[in-house]
């Protein structure tokens, strides 16, 4: 989501304005990444009280729907109510996913080579998005998107 908020909040204000553009991107992703640092005790204590599946299982769902968030709005507002629920589910998916792997670790090994692998795959899904999105259509345009994503993946 974070090299396509720009374009995002651009497209929603209606303005070029790089200050306030910058702002809101700033502010969005403040929020998202506070949402991230405060939310995971209230999953720890979900989690062993629940257990770790149905945590890791309402966080992707609830992050897949966070997402689906910004499609039905045409104002910044509540893409600020958005992104405060992607940073809370979000924060539910990762701590729980390194639990599983510390849980299911047969050799300090293992584990320290499958958290190295997760760790990888992260920094690659956001280095992979930036090198998608120059170039990209707008999000609120999907049969364009879904146009422009098919004609990469061939070339």
């Amino acid at each position: 989501m974070l090299p396509v908020l720009p374009f995002l909040v651009e497209e929603l204000l209606g303005t070029a304005y790089s200050a306030t553009v910058a702002r809101h991107t700033g502010l969005l992703t403040g929020i998202y990444v506070a949402a991230l640092f405060l939310f995971p005790p209230l999953w720890r204590r979900l989690s062993a009280h629940w257990g770790l599946r149905p945590v890791m299982l309402i966080g992707l769902v609830g992050l897949g729907s966070s997402l689906v968030f910004f499609t039905l709005f045409d104002d910044i507002s509540p893409l600020y109510f958005g992104r405060l629920l992607d940073g809370f589910f979000a924060s539910a998916v990762m701590p729980v996913v390194l639990a599983v792997i510390s849980a299911h670790a047969p050799t300090s090994e293992w584990r320290a080579q499958r958290l190295e692998w997760l760790s990888i795959a992260a920094i690659a899904g956001f280095g992979y998005t930036d090198l998608m999105v120059d170039g990209a259509p707008s999000p609120h345009q999907s049969d364009t998107t879904l146009r422009w994503l098919t004609d990469r993946l061939r070339s």
